[in-house]
């Protein structure tokens, strides 16, 4: 999975699934599938990466699979965040406010966000919503690069730095 050839998606926002998944909930889903949809982009791992705008005092409540990794990131706004039990239920919420964000437990059945009630701005609520399934084995990182080991970043920086990482074609840039 590692070595692989580059390439290029083109996830232009008319081509993300909308998805009005409850009342004052908006999600513009990239990867994965939520409420029996599936966003545009192709994996390599199985995840979710998905913007959620939340109207005042809307609530979401994104089932996961379990043991996967989850964050949310608050864009605009503020969001209360809690982890969902079997039952959908939420536990011990906090508050999450903009340019901050959460890292949940992977042994819960989801997330729930609940916008908070601003009365001196009432703009809706922006976050960035990321899971996915844990990553087998070690893993190590240089810059863009993420491998298996330190032998494999080395010669990822090799590879890249004669060249051999490929162009990608039909790329605007």
């Amino acid at each position: 999975m590692l070595f692989r050839s580059p390439g290029y998606q083109d996830l232009s926002p008319e081509r993300l699934t909308c998805i009005d998944a409850e009342a004052g909930v908006r999600l513009w889903l990239i990867a994965g599938e939520a409420f029996g949809q599936h966003g545009p982009a192709r994996t390599h791992s199985p995840m979710l990466v998905a913007r959620a705008c939340l109207q005042p005092g809307a609530r979401l409540a994104l089932p996961l699979p379990a043991g996967w990794n989850a964050l949310a990131y608050c864009i605009q706004g503020g969001v209360f965040t809690a982890e969902a039990d079997e039952d959908g239920q939420s536990n011990a919420p906090a508050l999450l406010p903009a340019r901050h964000m959460a890292q949940f437990a992977d042994d819960g059945e989801g997330i729930v966000l609940c916008a908070a009630s601003d009365s001196a701005t009432d703009s809706d609520t922006q976050v960035l919503i990321l899971a996915g399934a844990p990553l087998e084995g070690p893993v190590v990182s240089w810059g863009p690069f993420v491998m298996g080991s330190r032998e494999e970043i080395l010669q990822a920086q090799q590879d890249y730095l004669a060249g051999r990482m490929g162009r990608l074609g039909g790329v605007p840039f």
